[in-house]
């Protein structure tokens, strides 16, 4: 499953969270980069 549409699913749950859904866009943004900076 793409992280996007797993993201999709979290939205209500997140909304809820004290951080936010745009916080865990973030942090899901920059695992992403780290992750694929590592790969490389």
């Amino acid at each position: 499953m793409k992280h996007e549409k797993l993201f999709d699913l979290a939205k209500p749950y997140l909304k809820k969270n004290e951080f936010g859904e745009t916080h865990t866009q973030r942090v899901f943004e920059l695992a992403r980069r780290m992750l694929i900076k590592r790969t490389m």
